[in-house]
């Protein structure tokens, strides 16, 4: 984690990122000399670049997303999942959690 960490605040890596750009704008000139109109070079070029971008904001952003769907649910609960674990938890009823859990 400190690698990533490293790798994405440290501010020595701007050139790099610059760089980065630098060579995606050269790969949407090359179709566009070649006559391919905007949308091909949208989908064809730009997309496809930024799927492997995209599937891992949705594999970072998606685990969260539930954590915190289901913090909410423990912290304002009078029905639903975190109604279900609250009431599982109090009497220790640990096969009523572990279900409550997996459901």
């Amino acid at each position: 984690m400190s690698e990533l960490r490293q790798t994405v605040f440290e501010p020595d890596t701007m050139p790099e990122t610059t760089l980065a750009a630098d060579g995606a704008l050269e790969l949407i000139d090359g179709p566009r000399v070649m006559g391919a109109s905007k949308r091909d070079i949208i989908f064809k070029v730009v997309l496809t670049g930024a799927v492997s971008w995209i599937y891992v904001g949705l594999m970072l952003a998606i685990p969260y997303a539930l954590i915190r769907a289901m913090v909410g649910e423990l912290i304002a609960f009078n029905r639903g999942p975190g109604y279900v674990l609250e009431s599982a938890a109090r009497p220790f009823d640990t096969p009523g959690l572990s279900a409550a859990l997996l459901c």
